[in-house]
């Protein structure tokens, strides 16, 4: 079961795309008009990873893949991702969980 919010994580890409819940996973039709690549991730709130597989009606459904991303490991995916956005002082950045570091993306997504 995921744990929003959560994030996907782009295979070869630094930018990531924020999802708040699980009715904005459901209803938002552009995250299902998306091809994924198979190496793209969701990644949810405790660092859970699913692959983001197809399904014969044409939705997306997020399968576990029994793996989890580290706190060190999230720190450097943000900052690349505000790196790549355009955000200066990308080296200070810290955050204390994996819930933390999604919902900061989150909050710079809407300003």
């Amino acid at each position: 079961m995921i744990k929003w919010p959560a994030i996907i994580k782009y295979h070869g890409d630094s930018e990531l795309t924020y999802i708040s819940s699980g009715s904005e996973w459901e209803t938002d039709h552009d995250l299902h008009a998306v091809v994924y690549d198979a190496d793209d991730r969701l990644i949810d709130s405790d660092g859970a990873l699913f692959s983001l597989e197809e399904t014969e009606d044409r939705l997306v459904m997020p399968r576990p893949v029994e793996a989890y991303f580290e706190l060190e490991e999230m720190v450097d995916l943000i900052r690349a991702h505000f790196s790549s956005i355009g955000e200066c002082c990308v080296s200070k950045f810290s955050i204390g969980s994996i819930a933390e570091g999604i919902t900061t993306v989150g909050q710079f997504e809407e300003s």
